[in-house]
């Protein structure tokens, strides 16, 4: 893919479930992922890391470098080429992908936390027991 197209819906939905499952240490500065955290985390959590894959794959051009933060913490808004390499029409999609996937239960609300920017999401699997991350299996 050309690195001026904008990203569809489905190539937002699939990068976003790829940062979910991401095992690598490459897509933050400092190696964090969703499954050194028992795959819980925060929206900021997943943007962050989103942008560290983009950065990867080198889907898009490079307008924000990677970035430490705290995991868990609430993060910055999202604006056009910060502190995510997208543009606003594709930033309006993951947030619309992000939601999908709450919607279809594919990640939980609301493990710890609060809603809104302070969203801590888990990632739902089968093949563990959820009930020690406190988590409701939805599939």
């Amino acid at each position: 893919m050309p690195q001026t197209e904008e990203l569809t819906n489905l190539e937002v939905r699939n990068l976003l479930l790829e940062v979910l499952a991401y095992e690598g240490e490459d897509i933050d500065t400092e190696g964090k992922t969703f499954k050194k955290y028992h795959y819980q985390g925060s929206e900021a959590d997943l943007f962050r890391l989103l942008n560290g894959l983009i950065i990867k794959k080198k889907i898009k051009p490079v307008h924000v470098q990677m970035y430490s933060e705290a995991w868990g913490c609430d993060g910055s808004l999202l604006y056009e080429y910060h502190p995510i390499n997208l543009s606003r029409n594709e930033i309006l999609k993951v947030f619309q992908e992000f939601h999908n996937l709450l919607t279809q239960g594919v990640i939980a609300p609301g493990a710890y936390g609060s809603y809104g920017t302070r969203l801590w999401t888990s990632v739902n699997r089968l093949d563990t027991c959820n009930r020690e991350n406190h988590v409701v299996d939805w599939a």
